[in-house]
């Protein structure tokens, strides 16, 4: 039987990071991840919104597996699930790229948008 902790364990899976990223990211310890993906305690209330709010997730679907796994229509939790999983990246030259786009204006950063809507032939 498919659990809320074993969801978080997909979840975790999904964004690509390991406890203790996924773990910073919500405030707790890998120790407290791996206890509720080892199905040894439960996740609390205040933890699953926070796994909610942080991610981007739809919280029927980690209660209870209905629905899609992150909130559809949703460009914060779209942006949460893109920030999960950038915060994975290994290679140093693409970390700093990402940093640098920190530091563009917005009339910067929507011409990037363009070319990129470009180089991938659909829009964002």
């Amino acid at each position: 039987m498919n659990d809320i902790r074993e969801r978080i364990k997909q979840l975790r899976k999904e964004l690509n990071l390991s406890q203790k990223a996924f773990g910073e990211r919500v405030g707790v310890s890998r120790d407290v991840i791996k206890n509720i993906e080892l199905q040894l305690v439960d996740a609390k209330e205040h933890f699953i919104k926070l796994i909610c709010l942080e991610f981007g997730v739809n919280e029927d679907w980690l209660r209870t597996g209905e629905g899609e796994m992150f909130k559809t229509n949703d460009l914060d939790g779209s942006l949460a699930y893109a920030f999960g999983k950038l915060s994975s990246i290994e290679n140093p030259d693409v970390k700093k790229a990402l940093l640098l786009l920190t530091e563009l204006t917005d009339e910067q950063l929507i011409h990037i948008a363009q070319m990129v809507k470009s180089l991938k032939g659909s829009a964002i």
